[in-house]
């Protein structure tokens, strides 16, 4: 009898042992789940986007970026500047003082238009931008996709509505038109009668200002170019987790954990390392929320993206 309740009391405690065990979390599970959230999200892929081709590029850091990629023989690079100085004539308000009265005088303050020279700096910078061979083997063809969250257990079935035979008949309805018999009825001749289009009038055609330019060699320069360009993507890295840490589960009904994972970033290319400013090994601290299902196991609560 005492074997037999030793057995009973070993089983109960063996269960609750069990029970107790699934849900202890360890960290390298919070982790795989991590990566696969990242994955998932595309996440775990860092790009960078440039543009190859002949196009206009006034922003000088975007410039200093292009040279970096050079120095780095990613692209060949080229600029040519194209600048003139242009003059024109332009509409403004100016104030006047008008006085009112005549033994007690009072100033108003007035506007009017008036033409007034104006000065434009114009600065163009077209760039040719080129990948190499070392740029080539970079580039992604299309943006990492973002895996669909799909719930099995909610699949719907597939149908051809096509098929069934309410949808093989014309079942619409065909009714005569009631006039109003309140109205007279429209003679025939308004009916079918059609109104002439109004005739076009020629708007006064304001005279375009005239605008003077020095060196107009080099807006004749720049209007004459051929611009062609496209975007690029390029691989700049990939970050992973490594590390989970300060792990906490808390039960109050609903079993959950919380935990600070650590992101860090590998494979970190020169494209990474120009354009997105980053280098092996940074680190992030995310925080994350894994919740206790009894038929799934702990899942990381995707809600709290990053």
């Amino acid at each position: 009898m005492k074997n037999a309740i030793l057995f009973v009391i070993c089983v109960v405690g063996l269960l609750a042992g069990c029970r107790q065990t699934d849900k202890t979390i360890p960290g390298n599970l919070i982790l795989r789940q991590v990566n696969a959230h990242l994955k998932a999200t595309a996440s775990d892929q860092l790009i960078s986007i440039i543009e190859v081709g002949t196009y206009e590029c006034n922003d000088a850091s975007e410039r200093l970026d292009l040279r970096k990629l050079q120095a780095a023989g990613l692209i060949t690079y080229d600029v040519k500047r194209y600048v003139w100085w242009e003059k024109s004539k332009i509409t403004k308000k100016r104030p006047y003082e008008v006085t009112h009265g005549y033994y007690f005088t009072w100033t108003e303050t007035k506007y009017r238009n008036v033409q007034v020279d104006d000065y434009s700096f114009c600065d163009h910078y077209i760039v040719d931008v080129s990948l190499t061979p070392a740029g080539q083997e970079l580039v992604l063809e299309k943006l990492p996709a973002i895996k669909a969250n799909v719930d099995d257990d909610m699949i719907q079935p597939l149908v051809d509505d096509s098929l069934y035979a309410w949808n093989q008949t014309d079942l619409s309805e065909d009714w005569p038109v009631i006039p109003n018999p309140f109205l007279p009825a429209p003679k025939e001749e308004d009916a079918t009668k059609t109104q002439a289009a109004p005739k076009e009038t020629k708007s006064a055609q304001t005279k375009a200002p005239e605008v003077a330019r020095i060196d107009s060699l080099q807006y004749k320069a720049y209007n004459s170019l051929s611009l062609d360009s496209r975007k690029v993507i390029l691989n700049a890295g990939s970050r992973c987790a490594v590390k989970a840490r300060n792990i906490q589960r808390i039960d109050n009904g609903i079993v959950t954990a919380n935990a600070e994972v650590i992101v860090e970033t590998m494979k970190v290319t020169d494209a990474g390392r120009i354009l997105l400013g980053i280098e092996n090994g940074e680190k992030t601290l995310e925080e994350v929320t894994m919740v206790y299902y009894q038929d799934k196991g702990w899942i990381l609560n995707t809600l709290n993206d990053f």
